[in-house]
């Protein structure tokens, strides 16, 4: 191959490549406007053995997606939680979920059993890595193989 033959095969390969080297796009901390518009209510989280368990009247769990990458909610109505998140596409990163106890909140709806719903919830949302809106419900889960939160619009 002489030298004007190898330098056009170069400049092929840099022309065919060049779209090959752009960056990869980022997460952002701006979620879909379907995500951030509405507040969001759970109806039901993954049991375990592929079963989803509906979530009762009497468990008041919500979400809320702020444009800023900030998450928040209420559990019962009056505890808070906050934390962060990223989105790319479909996928999601939540983090740093903390729960704010409030010594004024009345707790005579609080059972073990919504305990436990709430300790679920919190610990399934940081395992979600995609979330999916189909018309008023909020799905979290693990790509397609499984389900772990359902939320309704609030």
């Amino acid at each position: 191959m002489d030298k004007r033959s190898a330098l056009i095969a170069l400049l092929v390969i840099c022309v065919l490549t060049a779209g090959c080297t752009l960056p990869l796009p980022s997460r952002t901390p701006r979620g879909p406007a379907e995500l951030t518009s509405p507040s969001w209510r759970l109806v039901s989280y993954y049991g375990g053995d592929q079963t989803m368990i509906m979530v009762g009247p009497l468990v008041n769990i919500t979400l809320k997606f702020s444009e800023d990458g900030k998450v928040s909610g209420y559990t019962d109505g009056c505890r808070r939680y906050s934390g962060r998140y990223t989105t790319l596409g479909e996928t999601i990163a939540v983090t740093n979920l903390t729960e704010v106890k409030e010594n004024s909140c009345p707790r005579t709806q609080e059972t073990d059993e919504t305990r436990d719903i709430e300790t679920t919830s919190f610990s399934l949302l940081p395992k979600s890595p995609r979330f999916n809106i189909n018309e008023d419900r909020l799905t979290f889960g693990y790509f397609d193989a499984q389900k772990y939160l359902v939320f309704m619009r609030a």
